[in-house]
């Protein structure tokens, strides 16, 4: 969500590379691991 390269070397392109670029990559470090465990946490 910072850099727009996935943890095994891929690079993210289309939109998902705007949106690094233009919007998540200007966050902390602090809300894109809060961001990360909203998307990942369990919902019923």
């Amino acid at each position: 969500m910072s850099s727009g390269i996935t943890p095994d070397g891929d690079v993210l392109g289309g939109s998902m590379g705007e949106v690094i670029r233009d919007g998540t990559g200007f966050l902390s470090a602090e809300d894109r691991k809060a961001i990360a465990t909203y998307l990942m946490a369990e919902t019923d």
